[in-house]
């Protein structure tokens, strides 16, 4: 009677309360290019599982 109670009880909590599902928000840097002595670089993200990332600018002068 208890394990029909337990796997009743089970099946109304996963009608009721929705799964958990982990989603890290996370950003991180990319290498573009280089170009005219300037190195180019843009950040990328995830936030909610969207992605994105900004147009590349230019960070640091390098030799190219």
């Amino acid at each position: 009677m208890t394990g029909l109670l337990g796997r009743l009880g089970d099946r109304v909590l996963e009608k009721l309360v929705p799964k958990a599902a982990a989603k890290a928000d996370t950003s991180w840097e990319e290498y573009c290019y280089c170009r005219n002595m300037w190195r180019y670089k843009k950040w990328c993200h995830v936030v909610g599982g969207t992605s994105g990332c900004s147009p590349c600018q230019a960070y640091e002068v390098a030799v190219c």
